[in-house]
């Protein structure tokens, strides 16, 4: 017993490897299989299926040109695979998305690739860095915000299995390595802060999660700029003297300096090459979809005639504080997405947050708030704040990882325990069957506008109907379970499971005041 007390950090590390490696092992997108162009159009991106939305096939067609190819240009059947979302200029075709996600993936796709499980191996890779990001969050939990293991646990938990998050870290969306560039970096930052001998290793690891950070979507330029500024600062302490503010200069950033600006230098270098300019981005090519759609009307019109006529797209054009009031009743209250519709387990976190600034008054718990305001308010003033087809907010999900965080410290810390705690397993129970359908179902749920004209639903009452059907995405169900029971069941030995882990934390935590 003094053992594992002595290392219960390391065990918890460990139990959050293992049953993170089982519950995404259990519900792993795919099917075996190295796909080929041919393979997706009225087959790989039906309902349920691999790549039945849009920013899946597009970024597994760049991973494919980097794989197969050598190559970022899509070929014409590759641009076909990632068609609406792609872009043109001359004769080169590319994907609406930022290049870092196909670059990282691709080696996950070549190991697979040599097995006959490409598709599959490419989203385990996702999968294994949504596994980081939550070994990360557990360290925030202990060593920031000094919470109990349990309540540590449970912060991570929440967030991995309480949330729809889960439907992204099993397939090929950016939002969780958004996630952990965000979640590491935080994490480095805050080391180099405390100004350790090793200090400028830390400085160095967070300047360069960032500046990988910026090449995976381009919004990570606003989302990631609070640890950025945190870095910074951090660079710069100051202290009163004779009523006086000194600042001193700490030479050991320059290493970190140095390498974001070379990563930073490389990326604009590659968008230069490819987009023709530094500071063009993919989404602002000229679309290839308008060349389509107008030739169809008129066949001797021209891309460059085509391109003419539109009007160009620029990064902040995506962007209106006029929709800041939709946007934020979409993503939080809204029945199509709404944050708190899908995961009420995130209402918590708003008394966590208040009673940690109240109790911490530390600069970590601002970064971390300012993080999730700027990724709430950026979405919100975006164009589109369902995220097209999508199960749940998942632009929210880099900020799912600090609210799960503050709602484990809210139950953690309440004076009122029994009712709190109860209350906390209640909200995870609902939130984490909700983010449990999705993941084993689909994420193609269209916004209310939409779905009306199509005549189907637009909740996850569309998803139940999958289940019931047994109509489902798991890799593991599909290929080795299906004949030995129903989707619905095997939905429920797994929810049996993360009820176990629930109500064996709170016991943990119903002990004593900071028990294990």
């Amino acid at each position: 017993m003094k053992f594992f007390t002595t290392h219960k950090d390391k065990f918890a590390l460990l139990a959050i490897f293992i049953v993170a490696a089982v519950l995404y092992g259990a519900t792993l997108k795919g099917l075996p299989g190295n796909p080929v162009p041919a393979d997706f159009k009225g087959n790989l991106d039906d309902n349920a299926m691999p790549f039945e939305l849009s920013p899946e096939r597009g970024r597994f067609a760049e991973v494919m040109a980097l794989g197969n190819n050598g190559t970022y240009i899509l070929t014409p059947e590759l641009r076909d695979v990632a068609y609406p979302d792609v872009g043109y200029i001359g004769d080169r075709y590319y994907a609406y998305f930022a290049p870092g996600l196909p670059f990282l993936a691709t080696p996950a796709y070549l190991l697979g690739y040599d097995y006959g499980y490409s598709q599959v191996s490419t989203f385990a890779f996702v999968a294994f860095v949504s596994i980081l990001t939550m070994l990360f969050l557990y360290k925030i939990g202990r060593n920031i915000l000094k919470m109990p293991v349990w309540a540590s646990l449970l912060g991570v938990f929440i967030f991995a299995f309480g949330s729809t998050s889960w439907s992204y870290a099993v397939t090929l969306y950016q939002h969780h390595i958004t996630t952990f560039f965000l979640i590491s970096s935080f994490y480095a930052a805050w080391k180099f802060r405390g100004n350790g001998r090793m200090s400028w290793m830390w400085g160095v690891f967070a300047a360069l999660m960032i500046a990988i950070g910026l090449a995976v979507d381009y919004p990570n330029a606003l989302l990631l700029s609070p640890v950025l500024i945190y870095l910074a600062l951090s660079a710069l302490p100051g202290k009163v003297e004779e009523q006086k503010l000194k600042l001193t200069f700490r030479g050991s950033i320059l290493p970190a300096f140095l390498v974001f600006a070379a990563v930073t230098a490389g990326h604009l270098y590659f968008n230069e090459v490819n987009f023709g300019g530094w500071s063009r981005l993919a989404g602002t090519l000229d679309s290839y979809k308008k060349v389509v759609e107008a030739q169809l009307t008129d066949p001797s019109l021209t891309p460059d005639e085509i391109a003419a006529q539109s009007i160009d797209k620029t990064v902040t054009g995506f962007f209106s504080e006029s929709k800041l009031p939709r946007g934020l009743g979409v993503l939080l209250f809204g029945q199509e997405r709404g944050l708190f519709v899908y995961a009420p387990i995130f209402l918590l976190s708003i008394f966590g947050f208040a009673m940690a600034l109240k109790r911490m008054k530390s600069a970590e718990i601002w970064v971390m708030l300012g993080s999730v305001l700027v990724i709430v308010f950026l979405y919100s003033s975006w164009g589109d704040p369902w995220g097209g087809w999508a199960y749940g907010p998942r632009y929210l999900i880099p900020a799912m990882a600090s609210l799960s965080l503050f709602a484990a410290y809210f139950a953690a810390n309440s004076a009122r325990v029994f009712l709190v705690r109860t209350l906390t397993a209640i909200l995870f129970m609902y939130s984490s069957a909700v983010a449990l359908l999705g993941v084993l179902t689909t994420s193609a749920i269209p916004p209310k506008v939409e779905a009306v004209f199509l005549g189907t639903d637009w909740t996850y009452k569309r998803n139940l109907d999958f289940l019931l059907d047994s109509h489902g995405s798991s890799f593991l169900y599909n290929t080795y379970l299906r004949d030995y029971g129903t989707l619905a069941e095997y939905f429920l030995v797994l929810y049996a499971l993360l009820l176990t882990i629930l109500f064996s934390l709170i016991l943990a935590g119903s002990r004593k005041k900071d028990a294990v």
